[in-house]
């Protein structure tokens, strides 16, 4: 493919502007490149009036999305892409703590904020991308631009109300990335990929979405009404899939199924997010004997591709998370900062020109991050000979539920927000079904408390993927003696 490192974001779709192949596919409708570029171009006509620097997208996956983005990069406007299932209390803290002016949505959107909470849809500014309608209650400040914005993209990730991290990516870094994304995965023009995660995260939208769309690919995007395995095969037949991208929790569930239905067109399974085992690398190439898994290693705050390997039963790396990207260099270093040798375990330390410009609002948390241009990415690790990164663990004290990384304390303090709880521990928990679940053991004030009204209560505050699957009651919390939770639980169930 053309070298393209000096190119800009926007680059991704206008130098496909005359093409009239498929760009994206729904059920509902296609867009070529020619038709997806008039689009984005008459929608940054339409907001360009807001002059809005950092930006709000909150919008399923969907044609729409895609537009709005890039409408957004063509108006140098900051880019905060939210995963549609987050709470209106999540959205409403995103648009306080990232000085957001203006949010992109669609007629549902303006329907789920105004019913979460009208005050707030009062006093914000709102367009609605399916009826090309402003809703405009407060007032924007000037935003120049001639100026190039530091932060093309802001994502949010783990953190607690308190203290959230929202992660921010340049332009050049994401390019960087996915021009070594297409390489590592051997992505062509002639891929048609299915998309299945929300696109608001990095691993899809930058990793996948923005990775086929820059080769001139087409992607598909998955309906939601498709559930059963036997009803995905046959998407996959039916739309001539070549490849998707996953997450560990969305195959578990499959590979437990019977023998699984000819896939035509096939070549290719993409998994990322989470780790996963090599019994069930060996399974899952069982269930798609003709299909070339590449297991890939990633985190936001990397642009998010790190290593990829492609997945060949009974290598010697089959139980590793391959070699690092190009540009992406590799150490293990101990709790003094000590390179170690292979098979030593470590903290996992990368460099690359993808690295995030830093946490939003949070230098103390960035500087503990970053260090002499270095990752520390909380994740332990080691290498092997051949050079090869395996994966041991983790030293963040992180949950990751279906891809997402979820930082317990938020729940934990959601859950104390209840009166009758008087001290709670959130942890992780795996699953060998459905992967991380997450687990609350809590305090009661009152043995009388019943579980399932706090799993009302989580639903109104917490999206989906950060209510408690199991809660326990117990009659104390283990602790430091500063008062701190010793959090040495978790473990298997089922």
């Amino acid at each position: 493919m053309p070298n393209l490192e000096r190119n800009k974001l926007f680059e991704v779709i206008n130098k496909y502007r005359d093409s009239i192949k498929i760009a994206v596919e729904t059920d509902q409708r296609s867009v070529t490149y020619k038709d997806l570029n008039i689009e984005v171009h008459k929608l940054s006509a339409g907001i360009k009036r807001m002059n809005s620097k950092n930006t709000i997208i909150f919008i399923h996956n969907s044609i729409e999305f895609i537009t709005a983005y890039f409408a957004l990069v063509y108006n140098n406007s900051t880019i905060i892409p939210l995963y549609y299932e987050l709470s209106i209390r999540e959205l409403i803290e995103t648009y306080d703590f990232c000085d957001v002016q203006f949010i992109i949505t669609n007629s549902d959107g303006i329907r789920k904020i105004k019913n979460g909470n009208e005050l707030f849809f009062d006093n914000s500014n709102f367009f609605n991308i399916d009826k090309n309608e402003f809703y405009l209650n407060s007032k924007l400040e000037p935003n120049d631009n001639n100026e190039e914005c530091k932060a093309g993209v802001i994502l949010r990730t783990s953190g607690s109300t308190s203290n959230p991290k929202y992660v921010q990516l340049s332009k050049d870094s994401i390019i960087n990335n996915v021009i070594a994304n297409i390489q590592a995965l051997d992505i062509s023009n002639i891929d048609r990929s299915l998309i299945i995660l929300p696109m608001a995260f990095a691993y899809c939208f930058h990793s996948q979405l923005l990775s086929h769309l820059l080769v001139g690919a087409t992607v598909i995007l998955k309906p939601n009404k498709i559930y059963s395995f036997k009803g995905f095969v046959g998407l996959l037949n039916k739309r001539a899939i070549t490849n998707f991208a996953t997450i560990p929790a969305f195959l578990i569930s499959y590979i437990k199924q019977g023998s699984l239905v000819d896939v035509n067109c096939l070549n290719k399974i993409y998994i990322g997010a989470d780790f996963f085992s090599k019994d069930l690398r060996s399974k899952l190439q069982k269930k798609f004997p003709n299909t070339q898994l590449y297991i890939t290693y990633g985190m936001t705050e990397a642009g998010p591709r790190i290593s990829t390997l492609k997945y060949k039963e009974g290598s010697n790396d089959e139980n590793s998370v391959g070699r690092t990207l190009n540009q992406v260099h590799v150490k293990i270093v101990d709790h003094e900062n000590k390179s170690l040798e292979p098979y030593e375990k470590g903290e996992i330390v990368i460099a690359t020109p993808s690295i995030m410009i830093g946490y939003y609002k949070n230098i103390s948390l960035t500087t503990m991050t970053i260090k002499n241009s270095r990752l520390y990415t909380g994740d332990y690790g080691y290498l092997d000979e051949d050079k090869n990164l395996h994966l041991d663990g983790r030293i963040k004290n992180i949950i990751k539920v279906n891809g997402i990384t979820i930082n317990p304390e938020e729940i934990e303090e959601c859950l104390l927000h209840y009166r009758e709880i008087k001290d709670v521990y959130v942890t992780g928990e795996y699953s060998y079904i459905s992967g991380q679940k997450i687990v609350a053991y809590i305090v009661c004030r009152h043995k009388e408390l019943c579980v399932e009204e706090i799993i009302k209560y989580c639903k109104t505050q917490l999206s989906k993927e950060k209510v408690p699957d199991k809660i326990y009651k117990v009659e104390v919390l283990s602790k430091t003696s500063s008062g701190k939770i010793i959090r040495n639980r978790g473990g298997q169930y089922d």
